[in-house]
């Protein structure tokens, strides 16, 4: 039998090995050489022969070789068709004759490396993302995400943070938005660790993102504006878990307020409901007459009042049991500390009595006079004195110094807890359950993430001394387990132990009270300070809900490229004079794009927020702004998108956009649609003002995700399918031209054409808009812009419209990521969606005249042949296993 073929990876693997330790042999040999040739001489010592290792390297790359020839041949022979063969297994997967390589590829502008890297970009099939349990989309992510991030093309990341975004959304809408309302949509202990995983690796990969090529052309404001939605939605979720478990939650408020969303930047109808969802649950819970926990300030009394609630309650049941073996824990070092105290005040009396013994004994040998010096019998000048008085006088020297260290105190006792309630109170900040603990670590990162992003400073206090209570909390463990969450919490004593002479008598005899020599705080204050990741042993607190605003605000506003437009962009947090007068006053630094009306326009339409719908529907009505530059496209996002001042609807938790009143409740959709309608009217034979095409589709695209009236949704979706099939007919025009060019001999006019095709297939797709419900017309659109987006694709090279290609390509990305699942579901229905959108790249006919066209000829009669004979068989394969059809259209799709 053949020997099992080698895999790719090892092959790859052992050439790497064998290449490895040929350069190691060499360095070692060129070492021994300079080193050590004249000892290996003079003592016969042996040297490493390198000719002889290398000789034997390369006999097994040899080998290696061979054996990689022998299993590509196996293969091969196992495909060959023979006369009468009808073994089905054995056929490759069908494909279809891809369009010809244009003239303007074969040009000196493509080559075979920017051809080979175009093919793997979009050679990787990408899995289906599963829709029914957390469990699940957490493996596929394990599975998924490495591929994606090493992916050259940026829709398997996108598509990846799109599913995180809605397996995490979809719990978040699910929750109840009244405090009394029965507790239904909640998530369990297993699918909250799950999906904090899930925001965590989110958080990171979209920093990843951020800072890569991978992001050109997407909104910046938008990607920072979901990672802050995922993070506040994920604190919804954790907050919902554990008033489920401690009821009494429901009389605190939360810390986090639903106002600091109001510079967010959403494009999308469903993220946005989520954002108002948000919002809504965080004021439900937010009552001003409720007391605030977890605030990061040092004076939280709702903090306190929690802990007090908590340890009194049933479920604090276990910390009183630990606070009650603490005080019996106290109670005995208390009392050894005091026995070891009895036992030096009795060695004292000891010492004392013989003491005076030692004093009776001096005064009895004084008065026999032995306590005078004699003279010495040879030397006279020597004073000598009697033994015995010698001997008493350092008995008594003897017995007072042990007096002395019998007199010292033991050890002093620190006792960290205070007593009585405080000290219960203290047991509940060391031993925090583990929900509150998720709802202190995600009340910190929802204000973390946000600082981040937007480089916002932190107000930051240094604790004075907490190194007494940090050892407590170190040396026992709490009662329950701290590895879910990466979370420290310190904390800290309003009293700080005061001088020992202070409380400490240096003379045990002066120790009359047990509390003699014992510190104990006299109360307690919590101050809780943020020791969590990414350093565990930070020694830095922070109070994270007084964050600088105004940078947050100029962080999360879209770059427009100018320093001067981009001072319209931001809605100015100055008084209203001055906000009226700033186009005024900056006139002079008027870029060349805007005439003087237009700049006046620009900086007015942003100036007064709640009149900037109003001002839109002016300016679509007098065109007052170049349409066609990037610029106003980036201010118009900024307009709609921006969500603007949050405010609650009366006595409700509910919360409405406060700035899209003229939107949402009066006649300016209706207005808007009309100037949208004028405006395709008015550009569709307009070609050479293409981007504006793009822009209004954009805008309805826009609109359609803010308003929640079903008929408005339906009427911007329709008018931005208008500008889609605008954009796809001015695409099919330029097919005859190009082909006319490529006749004539004019590559590089032929190359522009074939761009601007492509550029106006982006545009067709990217304003199919992520909003509203997905067709089956509208899917098969979507197919065949897919693949001829990817057939169309440009080679290497500089443009013109860059920045357009760049915006319209992260729009398309955009609808084939968040569309996927609908077109999926279409596909499932009627494969011959797929079938029409292969045959629309297999009909490109062949360009010139080939010496071998008698048997092209032959071969496509033959090809036809099999085609019209296999079609049943084939068909009904494709039922059962729809991927040969995927697989079919990757093909077609990697060819430039």
């Amino acid at each position: 039998l053949p020997k099992p073929p080698p895999a790719p990876d090892e092959v790859h693997s052992a050439i790497s090995l064998l290449h490895a330790a040929v350069h190691l042999a060499a360095s070692v040999s060129d070492y021994q050489q300079t080193r050590y040739a004249t000892f290996a001489s003079q003592h016969a010592v042996r040297l490493v022969d390198f000719h002889s290792f290398q000789q034997q390297c390369e006999n097994q790359h040899t080998h290696i070789s061979q054996r990689v020839s022998e299993a590509a041949q196996l293969v091969a022979k196992s495909h060959q068709l023979c006369a009468g063969n009808t073994d089905a297994k054995r056929v490759p997967n069908p494909a279809v004759i891809p369009p010809p390589l244009g003239i303007s590829a074969r040009s000196a502008r493509g080559s075979r490396d920017a051809i080979r890297i175009q093919q793997q970009a979009h050679l990787s099939m990408l899995e289906q993302p599963p829709e029914d349990s957390i469990k699940q989309v957490s493996d596929w992510s394990s599975r998924f995400l490495p591929s994606a991030i090493s992916a050259l093309a940026p829709h398997a990341i996108r598509l990846w943070f799109c599913t995180i975004e809605r397996v995490v959304f979809d719990n978040v809408l699910k929750l109840p938005l009244a405090p009394n309302e029965p507790q239904k949509g909640c998530v369990t202990e297993t699918e909250l660790k799950l999906l904090q995983q899930l925001v965590l690796s989110y958080c990171t990969q979209s920093a990843n993102f951020r800072s890569t090529a991978k992001s050109d052309g997407c909104w910046r404001t938008s990607v920072m504006s979901r990672e802050i939605l995922l993070t506040w939605g994920f604190f919804c979720l954790v907050h919902h878990r554990a008033l489920v478990q401690i009821p009494f939650l429901n009389d605190f408020s939360v810390a986090l307020r639903y106002q600091d969303l109001q510079y967010l930047v959403l494009d999308d109808q469903y993220v946005t409901r989520v954002a108002v969802h948000v919002a809504s649950y965080i004021c439900a819970f937010s009552k001003t007459s409720n007391p605030t926990i977890f605030s990061g300030n040092f004076d939280c009394p709702g903090t306190t009042a929690l802990a007090d609630q908590y340890v009194q309650a049933g479920v604090g049941a276990p910390l009183r049991q630990i606070w009650n073996e603490e005080e019996a824990h106290a109670a005995q070092k208390i009392q050894a500390h005091w026995e070891q105290v009895e036992k030096k005040k009795v060695q004292c009396q000891a010492i004392r009595s013989r003491i005076q013994q030692c004093e009776d004994e001096l005064l009895r040998l004084r008065c026999l006079g032995l306590d005078k010096p004699i003279e010495h019998q040879y030397f006279r000048s020597y004073k000598v004195y009697d033994s015995q008085w010698t001997q008493a006088q350092q008995n008594l020297k003897n017995e007072t110094s042990a007096l002395r260290q019998a007199q010292q105190p033991p050890s002093p006792v620190y006792l960290p807890l205070p007593g009585g309630h405080a000290g219960l109170r203290a047991v509940f900040f060391l031993h925090m359950p583990i929900p509150l603990r998720y709802l202190l670590e995600w009340t910190y990162r929802s204000y973390q993430d946000i600082a981040d992003m937007t480089k916002a400073r932190f107000p930051t206090v240094w604790p004075s001394s907490y190194r007494l209570y940090k050892t407590y909390h170190d040396s026992y463990s709490p009662v329950y387990p701290s590895e879910p969450c990466a979370t420290a919490i310190y904390w800290k004593g309003t009293q700080l132990p005061d001088p020992e002479s202070t409380w400490n008598p240096t003379n045990v005899e002066n120790m009359h009270s047990k509390t003699d020599g014992v510190w104990q705080p006299k109360s307690f204050a919590p101050a809780l300070f943020w020791g969590g990741a990414p350093n565990p042993d930070a020694r830095t607190g922070c109070q994270p809900h007084q964050l600088d605003l105004a940078t947050v605000a100029q962080a999360l506003v879209e770059q427009s490229g100018s320093i001067i437009l981009q001072r319209g962009m931001q809605v100015q947090m100055i008084s209203e004079r001055e906000r009226g007068n700033l186009a005024l006053a900056l006139q002079s630094s008027r870029p060349s794009i805007l005439s003087k009306q237009q700049f006046l326009q620009y900086f007015h339409l942003r100036s007064y927020p709640k009149q900037q719908i109003r001002k839109l529907c002016s300016i679509l009505r007098g065109q007052r702004l170049p349409f066609t530059e990037p610029s106003v496209y980036t201010l118009i996002y900024q307009t709609i998108c921006h969500i603007g001042a949050l405010r609650a609807m009366g006595t409700s938790s509910l919360v409405e956009l406060e700035w899209q009143d003229d939107l949402l409740r009066g006649d300016a959709w209706e207005a808007l649609f009309n100037e949208l309608e004028r405006m395709a009217e008015l550009h569709q034979d307009l070609e050479r003002d293409h981007f504006a095409v793009f822009l209004f589709g954009s805008l309805a695209c826009w609109l359609a995700g803010r308003t929640r009236v079903l008929d408005c949704q339906l009427s911007f979706c329709t008018i931005a399918q208008r500008f889609s099939n605008i954009a796809l007919a001015w695409a099919d025009d330029l097919k005859s031209q190009i082909e006319k060019e490529e006749e004539l001999g004019r590559p590089e006019r032929a190359r522009q054409l074939r761009d601007m095709q492509h550029l106006f297939l982006l545009y067709a797709q990217a304003s199919l808009g992520t909003t509203g419900d997905f067709s089956t017309k509208q899917a098969r659109k979507f197919c065949s812009l897919s693949v001829r987006i990817t057939a169309t694709q440009p080679l290497i090279g500089q443009h013109a419209w860059s920045k357009e290609l760049t915006l319209a390509t992260a729009s398309a990305q955009a609808v084939a990521v968040y569309r996927i699942a609908s077109v999926l579901h279409t596909v499932c229905r009627k494969q011959r969606i797929l079938t029409e959108a292969i045959r629309i790249t297999a009909t490109q006919p062949l360009i010139g005249q080939h010496a071998w066209s008698k048997e092209l000829t032959l071969a496509t009669a033959s090809a036809q042949a099999v085609a019209v004979y296999r079609i049943a068989s084939v068909l009904h394969t494709v039922c059962r296993k729809q991927r040969i059809l995927t697989e079919a259209i990757r093909i077609t799709a990697t060819q430039p």
